[in-house]
Parts: C-alpha cells; structure tokens; sequence
C-alpha cells in the first residue's frame, strides 16, 4: 500500500506542478490592467505547489497513518484558506482582505499548533474523542468559507449584467471546492489508507479541473471587465467631447445675442443646439450656477445695460430689444440682478 500511495503522490505532484506552471505561463489577456487578477492566479499557483510538494515529502518518510492523518489537517486548513481568497480576491473588490489574512492566519497557525501538540507531544491517537473533537475544527472552518463565499457571490451575481457568461464557470469551481473539501472530511472522520488513497486521486482530478475552469473564468472576466472599462472610458470621452461642442454651441449663441429672442425657452434653445432639455438645463447648471431663467435674464439685462449707456432711445424699447414683454418687468428683473431702477442707470449714464 505504501507504494500505490508513494506513486499517486508522484503523479499528483507532477499534476499540481504542471497545473501551476501552465497557469504561470498561460495567456490571459489584459492581466495588467483587471485589479487582483495576478494576486489572484498567485494564490491558486501557490496552493498548487504546496499540496504537491508537501504530499511527496510526506511519502519519502516513513510513516504512520497518523502522521497522514495530521498531514491531511494541516493542509486541509491551509489550501481552503488559500484557494476561498483566491476565488474572492476575483469576485469582489471592497472586501477586506488584510484583515481575512490576518484572521485566518492567525487562526490556521493555532490549530497547526495544537494538532502538533495532539499528535506528537501528547501522543494522540486517531479514534479517540478528543481526535474527533480536533478534527471538526475543519468542517467548521469550511462552513465560514462556504457561507462566506456564497454571500460574496450573491452581491456579485446582482452586480454583474453580464452574469450568464460565466457564472456556470464560478458554479462548478465552488462544486470542485465542495468537493475536495467533502473528501477530505470523509478522510478525517474515517481514516484509512485506501481512502487516503481514493483522496489523492479525487484531489488530482479536482484540483486539475479546477485550474483549466479558473483559466477559463480569468480570460471571460478580464476580457468582459476590460471591455466594460473600455465603453465607460470611451462614454466619458464622448461626454467631454458633448461637453465641449455644447460649450462652443453656448458661445457662438451668445454672440449672436440669441438670448434677445422674446419667447426663448430651454426646450426651443435645446432643439437649436441639438441637444435635450435636461442635458442643456445640467450644463448650465454645472458651468454657470444659475438656472435656465436666470442665466437668461441676466444675459439680458447686461445687454440692456449697454443700450442703455449708448442711445437715448425710451426704456420700453430698450426692454423690447432685449428680449421682455412689458417695462414693468424689465424693470422687476433690471432692479434684482442690478441693485438700481433702469432709469437711474441710465441717469448715471448721463443719457438723461
């Protein structure tokens, strides 16, 4: 038995090696420019390395199935921690991260330091009460990644319009997760060396699956991520470039003294300028702080202002020419925006 286990760790090894080599080497379009992808891809790789590595080490040791047991523990603990943040560090960009690691890292190390305890300074045996006491600690630890993954997933599938074209993907990485994670419970709670066999077998077909499905899920996200990021790009270009022909548009109105037509309204201004009401009333709200009404009657009234200081003519013509019905509100509107009746400006002028 010991050498069907030591060569199901070789290819397991060589497996989870190529896995993390063709995942190093992989090309994954945009990944420079997509948040996390490359801490992300770390992370599988590492836990990839590590569960090869670890598994042949063991093997080349004499052993005692309690030493697979312990093995199984403390790998267990580390590969879920680090597979979940990888699969998070994905979906999600606000989670706390520093503060998972830090609380998992803590976390882990405790329980490695009480297994070892357990197994090797206490002697404990595999099928005593405390050992299956010991040994929940990981179904507990992989109900908080389950729920916690499953939360983060929700919140990202009602984020995400495009959820169709990959959430299958997502789907079955989190079935392969379940799995290997369900196997190794199996392991915990009835401890062989055929099942420790069967393990390693379930292991390299999961994990090997679940490297090509993350591939898979990298290159979907980072391409529908980039080009989202594209179209916002480009529609902020074509806000600015709006921007700019609107405030061009304003100006050569301006100076054409538009402002003076009697039944100007922001809906007949924004059919001239090519535009809608509610982007016109924004613009002016944004460029000039004042309303529609307002911007208007102040452009009036500085070019009454000037009438008034060049001719003589009455102020009931002047407040025709610049766009009012009737002197008395012209007069209203001079005095507000001015301080002074229209009359005494023109007094100060000197035309009376």
């Amino acid at each position: 038995m010991t050498q069907i286990l030591f060569c199901l760790e070789i290819i397991s090894f060589t497996a989870l090696i190529l896995s993390s080599i063709f995942l190093s080497v992989a090309y994954i379009p945009h990944e420079q420019k997509i948040p996390n992808v490359k801490r992300s891809k770390n992370l599988i790789q590492l836990a990839s390395v590590l569960l090869g590595v670890s598994g042949v080490i063991l093997m080349e040791q004499p052993y005692r199935l309690r030493d697979i047991v312990f093995y199984v523990q403390i790998m267990a603990h580390i590969e879920s921690a680090l597979l979940i943040l990888g699969m998070i560090l994905l979906l999600t960009k606000n989670f706390p991260t520093r503060k998972f690691v830090f609380t998992q890292t803590v976390g882990i190390a405790f329980c490695i330091i009480i297994l070892y305890i357990y197994y090797y300074a206490y002697q404990g045996d595999i099928d005593s009460v405390l050992y299956y006491l010991l040994g929940s600690i990981f179904p507990i630890q992989f109900l908080y990644y389950f729920f916690t993954y499953k939360s983060l997933f929700e919140t990202w599938r009602n984020r995400k319009h495009q959820y169709g074209k990959y959430g299958n993907t997502i789907k079955l990485l989190w079935l392969l997760l379940n799995i290997m994670a369900i196997f190794v419970i199996a392991m915990l709670y009835f401890p062989s060396e055929i099942l420790f066999a069967f393990l390693i077998c379930v292991y390299i077909l999961a994990f090997v699956g679940f490297m090509i499905l993350f591939y898979r899920l990298l290159i979907i996200l980072n391409i529908t991520d980039f080009e989202q990021k594209q179209q916002i790009e480009q529609k902020s270009k074509e806000k600015i470039n709006t921007q700019k022909n609107m405030e061009a548009a304003l100006e050569e109105w301006i100076q054409e003294k538009g402002y003076i037509e009697r039944n100007i309204t922001i809906i007949t201004l924004a059919k001239q300028l090519g535009t809608n009401r509610t982007y016109l009333s924004n613009y002016i709200n944004e460029h000039y702080e004042e309303n529609f009404n307002t911007w208007i009657n102040q452009l009036r009234i500085k070019e009454a202002q000037i009438l008034l200081e060049e001719n003589n003519a009455p102020l009931h013509a002047i407040a025709e020419q610049v766009g009012f019905s009737d002197l008395p509100h012209f007069s209203r509107t001079f005095k507000f925006i001015t301080g002074q009746s229209p009359s005494n400006w023109k007094k100060q002028a000197g035309k009376i």
